[in-house]
């Protein structure tokens, strides 16, 4: 990503030995339209790992008063091994909170069929990525993006475009946005 490069360039990487080379895969496309559901569906696809910024989304949740609707599904790739410490974490969430579903793993033939299901994909990382393929997986879904303002990321999203950008870390804007989705 191009925000690697700048970074190994400052450190005295040679700029002819850097190439940047975007991550991607292909998708079976998306014959199912859009239907919207009785509640906005929001959903996570990535790592159970801390610096993916799971807590921050279960604390926005805590933050939206229970009478306003909609469903997080969290997911996982089929590959994931996930911190059992966080999925522990998630699951007593989703025994107090009926807005929040545990929806597994996701085989990778299985993966633009699961985003499309979501009317938004949230993307809360608190680390630098360097992708995420999961964005470009969203775009390919035509699913939009709720995501940090943060390394790759910004170089994938447009925000008010594909998507809304939010500050890494603050699970008070994060409410906010989901709750006037």
């Amino acid at each position: 990503c191009d925000w690697l490069k700048i970074l190994l360039e400052a450190n005295g990487v040679p700029a002819a030995k850097i190439a940047v080379h975007r991550c991607g895969r292909t998708l079976d496309p998306v014959t199912v339209p859009f239907q919207a559901g009785p509640v906005v569906r929001f959903g996570y696809l990535g790592r159970f790992t801390v610096e993916k910024g799971i807590r921050i989304l279960l604390d926005a949740v805590r933050r939206i008063p229970a009478e306003c609707r909609f469903q997080l599904e969290f997911c996982s790739p089929e590959f994931a091994l996930p911190c059992s410490e966080l999925a522990a974490e998630i699951r007593r969430c989703a025994a107090s909170d009926s807005r929040l579903v545990i929806g597994g793993n996701v085989k990778p033939a299985a993966v633009a069929k699961k985003i499309a299901e979501w009317d938004a994909l949230l993307v809360p990382s608190l680390w630098m990525e360097t992708g995420p393929q999961v964005v470009t997986e969203a775009f390919c879904a035509r699913t939009p993006v709720i995501a940090s303002r943060r390394g790759g990321i910004l170089e994938l999203v447009e925000n008010g475009v594909g998507g809304v950008l939010l500050p890494p870390g603050d699970a008070a804007a994060w409410a906010e946005c989901l709750q006037s989705v």
